[in-house]
């Protein structure tokens, strides 16, 4: 992916991660078979690499989790108008 985002001279753009389906680790999917909430989640995906934290969000299409905080994302980094850019 970053790649393809500097091929396409977009590497220096802000951007959001989103990782979806995270109902699926939060409501018991966790490895020792605990729910986990948000930070557990946010911290079990670090610890695998896959995450920094800074720009992620985790969400859940299907229960709608995460989608407020992913709106609020959005808005704090996506440029008012594409004229900024």
């Amino acid at each position: 992916v970053e790649g393809i985002l500097a091929d396409l001279g977009l590497a220096d753009k802000p951007r959001i991660t989103v990782l979806n389906k995270i109902d699926r680790l939060v409501e018991g999917g966790a490895a020792d078979g605990a729910a986990a909430d948000e930070a557990d989640a946010m911290r079990q995906l670090a610890e695998t690499g896959i995450v920094d934290g800074e720009g992620t969000v985790l969400v859940s299409a299907v229960t709608g989790w995460g989608l407020p905080k992913l709106l609020e994302a959005i808005v704090r980094v996506v440029p008012k108008s594409v004229g900024e850019y």
